[in-house]
């Protein structure tokens, strides 16, 4: 598991988020999330796994929880970013907040392109689901490695194959124990990571 090493371009700007934003909602989710221990810290290998992020209205922006950030609870707006500008395919992401986006946010950004009602991004860490759904649900290459434009191409190849479904699950094949699903509300996409975690 190599969770939380940043593998994009990434410009960072260090102020705090727009007062305007509420980031409550994606905070109680992650927290949720880390309830479960499918968010938190690896503990041998010292390094965070799992992130969440909502986008802010109609527009491509989006937050999500910082890089390394899995050891914190309860998570603070501190540990939040603001992605501004992604592009996957180039592997650029520009963020803003106290802390830089998470090293998946270019997987967050594939999913928000591909798919315009979606609001809400979850990335989880469980080991048996993960052995147990690999290759059973829609699972991405596992010659793909996380946090690369390939990963985000990978997600968009997948998200065409099923559908363009506004809720959904996948398993990420080369990422060990990775889990990702969306939704256009909170629970939705809360639903559809419970719900794909179910044995086929």
């Amino acid at each position: 598991m190599q969770e939380g090493y940043t593998k994009y371009s990434l410009k960072h700007i260090n102020k705090e988020l727009p007062e305007a934003i509420d980031a409550s909602g994606l905070l109680g989710l992650r927290d949720r999330l880390y309830d479960y221990g499918w968010i938190g810290l690896h503990e041998e290998l010292g390094v965070g796994f799992g992130n969440v992020s909502e986008r802010i209205g109609s527009t491509d922006r989006f937050l999500i929880s910082g890089t390394q950030t899995g050891q914190y609870y309860p998570l603070r707006r501190e540990h939040i970013a603001l992605v501004t500008k992604a592009n996957p395919k180039k592997n650029k992401l520009t963020c803003e907040g106290l802390i830089a986006a998470s090293s998946e946010g270019l997987t967050h950004a594939a999913v928000y392109a591909a798919l315009s009602d979606v609001r809400y991004v979850i990335h989880i860490h469980e080991a048996a689901a993960w052995q147990r759904l690999l290759g059973q649900a829609p699972t991405t290459d596992a010659a793909v490695p996380y946090g690369t434009p390939q990963m985000a191409a990978e997600v968009q190849r997948l998200i065409a194959m099923m559908g363009h479904p506004v809720t959904g699950f996948l398993v990420m094949g080369g990422h060990e124990d990775g889990l990702l699903a969306w939704g256009d509300t909170l629970l939705s996409a809360e639903a559809a990571l419970l719900h794909g975690m179910r044995p086929q």
